[in-house]
C-alpha cells in the first residue's frame, strides 16, 4: 500500500461530493493483476481504536499489468464522506496493488510513475 497526502496540492480538506481525477503513467518491474485507489481519513478512532474512514469508493484498474510495459490513463472518482480536518493524515490517497500473479522478480512489485497527478475537478 502506498499513501500520499494530496491536501498539500489541493490546499483544502477533502469534502463529500468532490470530484477528483487521477492521471497516471507507470511501468512495473513485475506482472500483477490490478491496482486500486481511494481517498481516506486515517485520523478517526472507533471505540478508542484507529479506524480508516473511506472518503471515496475504491476504484479499480481491472487489467493484467505486465512487467516493463508502460500504462497510462485517468480514473475519476466522487467522494462520499468529508475528511475530519485539513491534516495530511485526514486526506490520504491510497494505492493498493493486487499481485496474485507470480512474477519473476521475487513477487515484490515496484511501480515507477512518470505521471502521478491528482486533480480536483469541482
Amino acid at each position: 500500500m502506498y499513501l500520499y497526502n494530496p491536501v498539500e496540492s489541493i490546499n483544502h480538506k477533502i469534502s463529500e461530493r468532490d470530484i477528483y481525477r487521477f492521471d497516471y503513467t507507470f511501468t512495473s518491474n513485475d506482472d500483477f493483476d490490478y491496482f486500486m485507489i481511494l481517498l481516506s481519513d486515517g485520523t478517526i478512532t472507533y471505540d478508542e481504536e484507529p479506524y480508516v474512514l473511506r472518503l471515496s469508493p475504491t476504484m479499480t484498474l481491472n487489467r493484467e499489468i505486465k512487467a516493463n510495459k508502460e500504462y497510462s490513463g485517468s480514473i475519476f472518482f466522487n467522494t462520499t464522506n468529508t475528511a475530519s480536518s485539513t491534516k495530511p493524515l485526514a486526506n490520504q490517497f491510497e494505492l493498493h496493488v493486487n499481485s496474485r500473479i507470480r512474477g519473476t522478480i521475487n513477487n515484490q512489485v515496484i511501480m515507477t510513475f512518470t505521471r502521478f497527478e491528482i486533480i480536483k475537478i469541482n
